[in-house]
């Protein structure tokens, strides 16, 4: 599959936790990155960690930023976001790529400029219906998930179980 994503370290450290990195491979066979983003993940040093230094070896993919700095710096400012997740958002909207993110405030803000994004756990629906996860598998790494960390709803836990179920 050819790499069309771009993903934020919402979504890379906690599947980093768990060790469920290689899902991203699986499915994309390459990712993208921004400098920002890249500094952001060698900066975690939790479970995880050594997982995703290998991997930006290989199969995730710095992409260089091509925004002036100032741009970023811009909007950053104005949408009370990160500089990386600025970089983020105006490298995906440059190439007409999506962002994969389990970040409220970036998918806002990512919308309100255009640019396509998807959630962790619509990617992890993905997974289970291209059969790269069986159905109680999905919901196992959802699970994990969650007990690392990741913030869900307890509605939108229960639909994404019984999606998980009609697949």
């Amino acid at each position: 599959m050819i790499c069309l994503v771009f993903v934020n370290a919402s979504v890379l450290i906690p599947l980093a936790k768990i060790g469920k990195l290689e899902l991203l491979k699986k499915y994309f066979k390459e990712i993208k990155i921004t400098g920002g983003i890249k500094e952001e993940l060698l900066s975690f040093n939790k479970a995880g960690a050594a997982e995703i230094e290998k991997a930006a070896e290989s199969w995730i993919k710095e992409e260089k930023s091509a925004n002036e700095l100032t741009g970023v710096k811009n909007l950053s400012q104005k949408e009370e976001i990160s500089i990386a997740d600025a970089e983020l958002v105006l490298s995906a909207k440059k190439r007409n790529e999506k962002i994969l993110t389990n970040d409220y405030r970036l998918h806002i803000v990512a919308k309100s400029k255009g640019v396509e994004t998807e959630w962790l756990t619509t990617f992890l629906l993905k997974c289970v219906k291209k059969k790269l996860l069986t159905k109680k598998h999905g919901k196992e790494v959802l699970f994990e998930l969650i007990e690392s960390g990741m913030r869900l709803n307890v509605e939108v836990y229960a639909a994404i179980e019984k999606k998980i179920d009609e697949i």
